[in-house]
């Protein structure tokens, strides 16, 4: 469905690339007015879900993090009343907000492809050999194709990161390295067990 969109809006407006609102501009032009707003409120609703969506998210990595003594142990507790981890809720916040007041949207997308991209390669990257560990086990998923799919994934992201700027390149590669600091100084956690 994603795609089809995308290749309605290439098709249907001449000037894709610099448009503000691509998606609603195109419906304007194919059905009208009322489809323009529908999209521009769809637009809203993905959006204000994504948030929503990272607002709750984005807190539970920092504080499964420092559960796991990855990170400041302040961000693995909760608090005592509500339950919820406020340090990272906080934390979290200030982030965020410090992003939004220092970068354009744009800026801050590609930012955010970077950081999917990194998660992604690393996933694509385990599957095989998660699969060599663990593929002969009862109930194991195999992929239909072997190691085509992940190798293709691995690829398509490899062309993805090298469309982006330098820039952001080296803004992900601190991102990673601050990140593999965290990990190597990794806190001794108490059994659980």
């Amino acid at each position: 469905v994603y795609a089809a969109v995308q290749m309605v809006a290439l098709g249907t407006l001449p000037g894709l690339a610099t448009s503000e609102s691509p998606l609603a501009e195109s419906a304007l032009l194919v059905a009208g007015a009322w489809a323009g707003l529908i999209m521009t409120f769809g637009a809203m609703i993905s959006i204000l879900g994504n948030a929503g969506g990272t607002i709750f998210a984005g807190p539970r990595y920092l504080y499964a993090l420092a559960r796991d003594g990855f990170g400041p142990q302040v961000f693995g507790r909760v608090h005592p009343r509500h339950r919820t981890p406020a340090a990272a809720i906080i934390a979290q916040s200030a982030i965020a907000l410090v992003l939004a007041l220092s970068g354009s949207f744009v800026a801050l997308a590609m930012l955010s492809i970077i950081a999917r991209l990194a998660t992604y390669i690393g996933t694509v990257a385990a599957v095989p050999v998660l699969r060599r560990r663990f593929g002969d086990r009862p109930g194991s998923m195999q992929l239909p194709g072997g190691y085509i799919i992940p190798i293709a994934a691995f690829i398509l992201c490899i062309v993805f990161l090298a469309s982006t700027t330098l820039w952001n390149l080296v803004a992900g590669a601190v991102a990673l390295l601050i990140g593999a600091v965290i990990y190597h100084f990794r806190r001794e956690t108490p059994s659980t067990a």
